[in-house]
C-alpha cells in the first residue's frame, strides 16, 4: 500500500514490483504514472478491502515484468523532465 498523494517519486513502488509485488495506491498522482493499473498493481480513489483482494489476484510474475522498462536511466530523465516510458 502506497498511501501518498504528494511524493515526487514512487521509488518504494518501483522497489515493490521488482519484487512482484504489486502495489495499491491513489489514482491521478505520481502512482499513475508508475503503476499499470491491473498489471502492476491497483490505482484507487479510495483504500478499501476490493483494492486488497484485486491487487492480491495480479500474476507476480507480470508485476516484476513491469519494472524491467524502469532503468535508472529512464528513472533519472523521468525525473528530470516529467516524462512517462512507453
Amino acid at each position: 500500500v502506497f498511501p501518498s498523494r504528494t511524493d515526487t517519486f514512487g521509488l518504494t513502488q518501483l522497489e515493490s514490483i521488482a519484487s512482484g509485488v504489486p502495489v495499491i495506491a491513489y489514482k491521478d498522482t505520481v502512482s499513475s504514472e508508475i503503476i499499470n493499473d491491473g498489471v502492476s498493481g491497483i490505482l484507487v480513489d479510495k483504500f478499501d478491502i476490493d483494492a486488497i483482494l484485486q491487487a492480491l489476484k495480479l500474476n507476480r510474475s507480470k508485476v516484476a515484468e513491469e519494472a524491467n522498462k524502469w532503468s535508472w536511466d529512464t528513472c533519472t530523465e523521468v525525473f528530470k523532465n516529467n516524462l512517462v516510458p512507453k
